[in-house]
């Protein structure tokens, strides 16, 4: 995503790395979780303010725009 930048950290422990493997732990502020569907992540302005940035909408979206029912994921 334009703008945002991200964070890792090599969480690798030694008996994983002595299997030739690593684990990186990876955030990216002001993006949003992998939350379950049922417990969406509405917070933010991205959400409601990048599809009206994008020209996809002719404004903004509010909460009550947004399609909850039925979730994504079912």
């Amino acid at each position: 995503a334009r703008g945002f930048r991200a964070i890792s950290v090599d969480v690798t422990t030694p008996d994983v790395q002595a299997a030739g493997l690593c684990v990186v732990r990876v955030i990216v502020p002001g993006l949003y979780p992998n939350a379950p569907a049922a417990f969406p992540f509405l917070g933010g302005r991205r959400l409601y303010e990048e599809p009206a940035a994008l020209g996809w909408l002719p404004a903004p979206l509010t909460e009550a725009d947004l399609v909850r029912v039925p979730l994504p994921h079912t």
